[in-house]
């Protein structure tokens, strides 16, 4: 049994729109998730609430349970890097969770950084490459939507 049996969705079950946002801060990014076809999908707050420890996580996991795809989600001021380290951390924290899924890492910054350009960055996204004709890696500056 994985990490998230214990925890209920942020969202109902076959929700269409499932919007990650940190409504306490001040950062303005946000991640939407789009469920046109009506899937089975849940939405978690990892950082604070299914990961309350010093361990390093990211702050949104979105999955759609119809087929198979997570997407582990990081709101971030400008350090993508960091940002980098803590979607990957967490598909290691959550690896029982998504041995059946498909996992996709999104990054949303809030300010414009030359971060997004380094080669760590770049060798990480080639590296994962696509799935499904979808990329693996994503950051974007305020906010992305997309299909799940």
């Amino acid at each position: 049994m994985g990490k998230l049996a214990k925890f209920r969705s942020l969202c109902s079950e076959r929700q269409a729109k499932i919007v990650s946002q940190d409504r306490e801060s001040r950062n303005p990014c946000k991640h939407t998730a789009v469920n046109k076809n009506r899937s089975r999908v849940a939405q978690y707050q990892l950082d604070g609430q299914v990961f309350t420890g010093h361990e390093q996580r990211c702050d949104f996991l979105v999955m759609n349970q119809d087929k198979k795809s997570a997407y582990l989600i990081e709101l971030k001021g400008s350090n993508v890097l960091h940002a980098m380290d803590q979607v990957r951390s967490s598909a290691r924290l959550l690896q029982d969770d998504l041995s059946d899924c498909d996992v996709f890492y999104r990054i949303i910054y809030r300010s414009r950084t030359q971060e997004v350009r380094q080669s760590r960055i770049i060798r990480w996204k080639e590296k994962m490459g696509k799935k499904n004709g979808i990329a693996v890696v994503i950051l974007k500056e305020k906010q992305y939507e997309e299909p799940i």
